[in-house]
């Protein structure tokens, strides 16, 4: 999304520079592809 003068009012980022604590983990499966009955970043509203 952007403002009228062209700025983001949102950003979002999939950057892996830093490390996840597992407490801070919100998805979990085995390594690989998302679940088929696991709702999408678009179905979550992201």
């Amino acid at each position: 999304m952007r403002t009228r003068n062209g700025l983001m009012q949102k950003r979002y980022a999939s950057i892996n520079d830093l490390p996840i604590a597992e407490a801070e983990r919100k998805y979990r499966w085995p390594q690989g592809r998302r679940p088929d009955d696991h709702p999408g970043l678009s179905d979550l509203g992201l």
